[in-house]
């Protein structure tokens, strides 16, 4: 029930300039609520970057979050067929330039959508699958969660909920 993940090849701070960085995290959601300086902080939180070719499916870590800087990402899940032996593939979603990308939380939105009646698939769903799609190659920067940590806690004000 599994796919097969390519090695995707992993690079570091150096392989995109801090302005290049600050270019991708305006396109984001998050930019709206940061300062100037806020900005270049929250770029430190992002030292590492993911790239690959369109196609290719893409190994992610659960818990971390990635921003898509360039290209698209799709994404899906396989399941059990109810009562087959056959396996359902269900597409979730298409990520492109300024999303972010968390699987944790995209798994846990597909176990709370799953109907009360498909309570035993919601059990048995297995990880999101992760392609570069699109036509051209996929740039993800990646987040490391303890600067992300200390960011949210040197600015406690970016953390609180927002009420309509």
């Amino acid at each position: 029930m599994g796919s097969s993940v390519s090695v995707v090849k992993k690079r570091t701070d150096k392989s995109i300039a801090f302005d290049q960085k600050v270019a991708y995290l305006k396109l984001t959601p998050f930019f709206q609520y940061l300062t100037s300086d806020a900005v270049g902080e929250f770029a430190k939180c992002f030292p590492k970057s993911l790239s690959c070719p369109p196609g290719k499916n893409i190994e992610l870590e659960s818990h971390r979050i990635y921003i898509v800087c360039e290209g698209e990402v799709d994404l899906s899940t396989s399941y059990p067929e109810a009562g087959t032996k056959v396996e359902a593939k269900g597409y979730l979603c298409r990520k492109r330039q300024g999303d972010i990308v968390n699987l944790y939380q995209t798994k846990k939105d597909i176990e709370r959508q799953m109907s009360s009646k498909k309570k035993k698939l919601r059990m048995l769903t297995e990880e999101v699958i992760t392609v570069s799609s699109g036509d051209t190659k996929m740039l993800l920067l990646c987040a490391d969660m303890d600067a992300l940590d200390k960011f949210n806690k040197a600015h406690p004000a970016l953390s609180k909920p927002i009420h309509a």
